[in-house]
């Protein structure tokens, strides 16, 4: 990058922070759509107990399970994101002292 010094800060910050806006995105659709999928899980089971074709389910273990599944899987998702996003903002960060 040739130009003003200023310049070049803007852009290394800006570019950064849409990684990292991009990484927290990717999260929270990966996390909401677990805990969704828990959601509809729960409610099979609880409709099949209601049934008389299955055990007992509580909203509490298998909501807690599913919250506890889907924070891990977004947070994987999510950091090749956010990965990029710090490599960007110490590249910027090297490259100007």
């Amino acid at each position: 990058m040739t130009g003003n010094p200023a310049r070049r800060r803007l852009t290394t910050i800006v570019a950064a922070s849409l990684w990292l806006v991009l990484a927290f995105l990717v999260w929270n659709v990966c996390f909401d759509y677990g805990v969704r999928m828990s959601q509809f899980r729960f409610l099979a089971a609880r409709t099949a107990f209601l049934r008389g074709t299955g055990p007992r389910v509580e909203m509490a273990n298998t909501m807690s399970q599913g919250i506890g599944q889907s924070a891990w899987s977004a947070t994987i998702a999510c950091a090749p994101c956010a990965a990029v996003g710090i490599a960007v903002a110490l590249a910027g960060w090297q490259r100007r002292t």
